[in-house]
């Protein structure tokens, strides 16, 4: 499908958010952080991106540790080789970070995917339909693709709206459900 070039969007994304000042992106993480809590609440198990310090990711900690979610299982996956593996993690859990910069978990208990309710997916960009840019690996499409998409909400994390014209989406692109911008979750509707 023919839409906004994904090269040109990862790049102008990312320089976006690292342009971001320091209040406006704590403000904005604030923000996020309210919106995922009330989200949250309704699901059980909860799958997590662990946030890349230097790329200025949402930081997702405070949600593994907020009190408001204390109830739920929390997961996130760690990558080895070409694949991704998927292992719970608590509050107390211990970290290291990965050659990307992601924080990995330093024991490791695996997760069936089938039991996770939602996914907290990174993304730099996103559209009015769901399609998002991420890096550019492919790890979280492929993840996606595994999950059953009528049990599992695919929920993106943007520090901004919506790009207005379509991101291209190519067959192997997986569309979310959702996203959480600073300005609340929107639902999307047009790939169900």
């Amino acid at each position: 499908m023919a839409g906004q070039d994904k090269k040109a969007l990862r790049k102008s994304y990312k320089q976006k958010r690292l342009a971001l000042s320091a209040a406006s992106f704590k403000t904005k993480e604030k923000q996020l952080q309210d919106h995922l809590v009330t989200f949250l609440t309704s699901f059980q198990t909860i799958h997590l991106f662990l946030p890349i310090e230097r790329l200025r990711e949402f930081n997702t900690f405070p949600l593994l540790q907020h009190p408001a979610l204390t109830d739920k299982t929390w997961c996130t996956s760690v990558v080895q080789g070409e694949a991704l593996v998927h292992t719970t993690i608590h509050p107390a859990s211990t970290f290291e970070s990965d050659d990307w910069g992601i924080p990995t978990p330093t024991k490791i208990q695996p997760i069936a995917t089938s039991a996770i309710d939602v996914v907290l997916v990174p993304l730099l960009a996103v559209d009015f339909d769901g399609n998002r840019i991420g890096y550019g690996k492919g790890y979280y499409d492929g993840f996606l693709k595994d999950l059953n998409r009528k049990t599992t909400v695919f929920c993106g994390v943007s520090f901004f709206p919506p790009v207005d014209q379509a991101i291209a989406h190519e067959t192997h692109d997986v569309t979310l459900h959702c996203c959480a911008t600073p300005q609340g979750i929107l639902t999307f509707t047009a790939h169900e």
